[in-house]
């Protein structure tokens, strides 16, 4: 299937969901992409609706991404009103339908209002300052592993490394890990990255060496080797500022989440499920 097609098949799906009002306080200018009707289709608009789509398709060619959405927006636009002709929008089924989504865009826009006042620029550093002052920056190890079943079998490869098997070889003929095809390599990471028994067995060890007797995890029994060992960079704020924003939303978000249960009147009542 072409990608226009499968871009149309699944904008076809979502169609009905993607046409929601432009936000009002889009500060950038908002090109005027289409008319129908009278109805003018912006930019601002089309991109909300790309919002939605599944991650792949966000990704996807802008243009034609673009230019379909458009096309889907004139569409409902155009079967909207003549449902409206026909009095759909009056019937029990639309009221509904209605009444179950106007609580989801009115949470949206109180989290998108609150968020956008919460974040400031001054906020953004200071969180930044915070990470740089209280999170240790360590040591980064670079490190390959064997994984295996059992320990009896960890032992057995222990004895060819020490006799002088190739750590690499051995990683991809034996190890049942998913890193077996590159050798067992498991590439940079740091503290606080790994399951804390691998963790420890890691960091434990000097470059070039690998485990005497291997590290059990949930996933089984490791033999671990340190290919190399670096000081941790601290980030920059330019790399760390879309992470310390998912912070910072996430907790403005369940801090208003909060102030609304406290005070709420909340009953809930117990659920039967029918066997």
């Amino acid at each position: 299937m072409s990608m226009n097609r499968y871009l149309k098949s699944i904008l076809m799906i979502v169609g009905v969901a993607i046409v929601l009002p432009a936000p009002a306080h889009a500060a950038e200018p908002d090109p005027l992409l289409a008319r129908v009707d009278g109805y003018e289709i912006h930019l601002s608009e089309v991109e909300e609706a790309r919002t939605l789509l599944p991650p792949a398709l966000q990704r996807a060619s802008t243009p034609d991404v673009i230019a379909l959405l458009v096309e889907t927006i004139i569409d409902t636009r155009l079967a909207a009103t003549r449902a409206k002709e026909m009095g759909l929008d009056k019937s029990d089924e639309y009221k509904q339908a209605i009444s179950r989504i106007e609580g989801q865009i009115l949470k949206r826009m109180l989290f998108s209002q609150e968020i956008e006042k919460g974040i400031t620029e001054e906020g953004i550093k200071k969180r930044y300052a915070d990470l740089v002052e209280n999170v240790p920056i360590g040591d980064e190890l670079r490190a390959r592993h064997i994984l295996v079943e059992s320990q009896a079998r960890a032992k057995e490869v222990i004895k060819k490394l020490d006799d002088g098997a190739d750590f690499k070889a051995m990683a991809a003929e034996h190890s049942i890990g998913p890193s077996a095809s590159s050798g067992g390599d498991l590439g940079w990471f740091g503290q606080g990255s790994m399951v804390a028994e691998f963790e420890k067995e890691a960091f434990s060890l000097d470059v070039g060496a690998h485990s005497k007797s291997g590290v059990k995890t949930r996933f089984g029994w490791h033999v671990v080797r340190v290919e190399g060992r670096r000081k941790a960079k601290t980030p920059t704020l330019a790399m760390a500022r879309d992470e310390i924003i998912r912070q910072l939303s996430s907790e403005i978000g369940q801090k208003l989440l909060d102030g609304l249960r406290e005070n709420a009147k909340v009953e809930r009542f117990k659920i039967e499920v029918a066997q």
